[in-house]
């Protein structure tokens, strides 16, 4: 049982690199769990088996309660999951900012671009990360997503690109209308997580 209490110690704070109040109450709870452990292991020898099997219970209910604040800061922290996930959008972030004015008024460079754009946005994975964040990506994969598929319609040649723009107005509209509240839920998202100064695509 021992063994088991350091293992819920280890999971609970590996992954976390500030000593949040969270953290704080499920160290607490950790070693509050831990002591009534002992006082249970002193009392199986020469005392009732009654008092004993007290100890015991009490001494569970702790380390359920240790068990449950360790999760919630895990889940909190986002642990990997989240490390990982700021080091890829910081990379999307400087790839946007380096893409900036690549296909100047080329159609096809645009189209490539976007290829490349959409490759990249699909390989960050959302899953391990705080739920909001998880779900305020996710939106803004789907937002991207829609982006792309727009595109595809988009002439090539600049002669029928102009028209492409006058005949699609109202639906780019809408897109994009879409696409920026997209991008200012994952930046809250992402700020509340310590994830900053990101360019989503909008340049911003």
């Amino acid at each position: 049982m021992k063994t088991r209490v350091l293992l819920i110690a280890a999971g609970a704070f590996a992954f976390t690199s500030c000593d949040g109040e969270k953290a704080q109450e499920a160290k607490q709870k950790t070693v509050d769990a831990a002591k009534a452990i002992g006082e249970a292991t002193k009392e199986v020898t020469g005392k009732a088996v009654e008092k004993t099997k007290e100890l015991t219970a009490q001494a569970g209910e702790k380390l359920k309660s240790a068990t449950e604040a360790a999760r919630t800061v895990i889940a909190d922290k986002g642990g990997p999951a989240l490390e990982a996930f700021k080091a890829r959008m910081g990379g999307l972030s400087e790839w946007f900012k380096g893409a900036k004015g690549q296909a100047g008024g080329d159609p096809a460079k645009a189209h490539q671009l976007m290829g490349e754009m959409m490759n990249r946005v699909k390989s960050i994975p959302s899953e391990g990360l705080p739920p909001e964040l998880k779900s305020a990506f996710e939106r803004y994969q789907g937002a991207m997503s829609r982006v792309q598929e727009i595109s595809k319609t988009m002439p090539v040649d600049e002669a029928g690109v102009e028209k492409w723009y006058m005949d699609n107005a109202d639906k780019l509209g809408a897109l994009e209308k879409d696409v920026l509240g997209a991008f200012k839920v994952l930046k809250e998202a992402a700020a509340a997580h310590g994830i900053t100064g990101l360019d989503l695509g909008s340049g911003e």
